[in-house]
């Protein structure tokens, strides 16, 4: 019975999202809502997460658990919010806590209270590099960049670049100040149109003398 759940609930997964343009036929996509904004490219599994507008998942990308902000740059073959074992039991082997187990045995008629999968959160703004792993329960702040085959099992700070196994912060990518006007106006939560008009400020190194007319939405 477990099975056939599964399979109709699969299948009414994958009608949802047939029409939704931004997800790729040739993806698997359960129990998740992805913006038609958004992007998501081939062979990529996206399961009880949530994708914001403008962020793209590169190919063959496997997303659980996870809230995934606006504008964020995920390249291929990254993993988000992997799965947790039990370590303070006599085995971490998941065949003695739960009935419906990755080995593929049923050992045990009652499930343990473990929490297998712990939400993950990809704020605003952030880049994640190819074969990235960012374990279950962490958070990434806005404006973060995780370096190509880091692995996080740390919280990432806001603009804060890290790289390296297990991911360190190498640098940040602008001063404290400039980080505290970016994260006070919140310009990912501003209407595409503003955005869009004052694109210019978007497109040069010294964008925090203008921050002010994309505050008020004038053109630059």
């Amino acid at each position: 019975m477990p099975n056939i759940t599964r399979i109709v609930s699969f299948g009414l997964d994958y009608l949802s999202n047939f029409f939704n343009p931004a997800i790729s036929k040739l993806s698997r996509v359960e129990k998740s809502v992805v913006s038609r904004k958004a992007k998501i490219y081939r062979h990529v599994k996206l399961d009880h997460s949530s994708i914001g507008d403008y962020t793209y998942i590169g190919p063959n990308s496997r997303v659980v658990y996870s809230t995934v902000g606006k504008f964020c740059s995920i390249a291929g073959e990254v993993c988000l919010g992997l799965a947790t074992h039990p370590l303070t039991y006599i085995s971490s082997s998941p065949i003695f806590i739960s009935t419906n187990n990755a080995t593929g045995h049923r050992w045990t008629t009652k499930n343990v209270d473990f929490h297998e999968y712990v939400p993950t959160k990809i704020g605003n703004d952030v880049w994640i590099g190819t074969r990235a792993i960012i374990m279950g329960g962490i958070t990434i702040g806005d404006g973060a960049v995780v370096g190509a085959g880091a692995v996080v099992t740390k919280d990432v700070p806001p603009y804060a670049i890290v790289g390296g196994i297990p991911a360190k912060i190498i640098r940040y990518r602008f001063d404290s100040g400039t980080i505290d006007v970016l994260l006070r106006l919140k310009w990912w939560n501003l209407s595409s149109r503003i955005v869009k008009k004052n694109i210019g400020i978007f497109q040069r190194a010294d964008f925090i003398r203008h921050l002010e007319s994309l505050e008020k939405g004038s053109a630059l």
